[in-house]
């Protein structure tokens, strides 16, 4: 997120320190971190213009609303969010392990197919704003992954 052009207070009161990277064109942020975690603050994410896809869900981490955050202070234009509403939506899923899920769930093809749906987000996320692919924007636009979920997903786009 900080090469996006998001800020981090390393030092209470010195403010944000950035390390944005201009060549990047869009930008996948699995399980990431939110507001009051690691020096970020609700005003880190006011400068990311470029793309951003955010992949995270019901039971990433202590806490994991507040990984929804940096979508939410995110300005809008070209950033999505997927939010798998599942309790096998552990932390891990988001770095493709389905080990802590099949625990929760007890269906290693339940876990396969939630590792799918992030899989299918960001292949079409990337086709759409590296390729400029017109199959991969539409769907990006649809409620597809809703669907292929059985309403397990949460897609949301500003």
């Amino acid at each position: 997120m900080m090469a996006a052009g998001a800020g981090r207070e390393y030092m209470p009161g010195l403010g944000l320190s950035f390390a944005e990277h201009p060549v990047p064109v869009a930008f996948v942020a699995m399980s990431p971190e939110g507001a009051g975690d690691d020096g970020f603050t609700a005003d880190s994410w006011n400068g990311l213009t470029r793309p951003v896809l955010m992949c995270t869900g019901a039971n990433d981490g202590d806490h994991p609303h507040e990984r929804r955050d940096p979508y939410e202070y995110m300005p809008a234009g070209n950033k999505y969010l997927l939010w798998v509403e599942d309790q096998g939506a552990k932390h891990m899923v988001f770095a493709g392990e389905t080990d802590a899920c099949v625990e929760v769930t007890g269906d290693q093809t339940y876990c396969d197919e939630m590792q799918e749906w992030l899989r299918s987000a960001v292949r079409a996320f990337l086709d759409a704003h590296l390729r400029k692919d017109q199959a991969a924007i539409d769907y990006l636009a649809s409620d597809s992954l809703v669907q292929a979920s059985a309403g397990v997903v949460q897609w949301s786009t500003k």
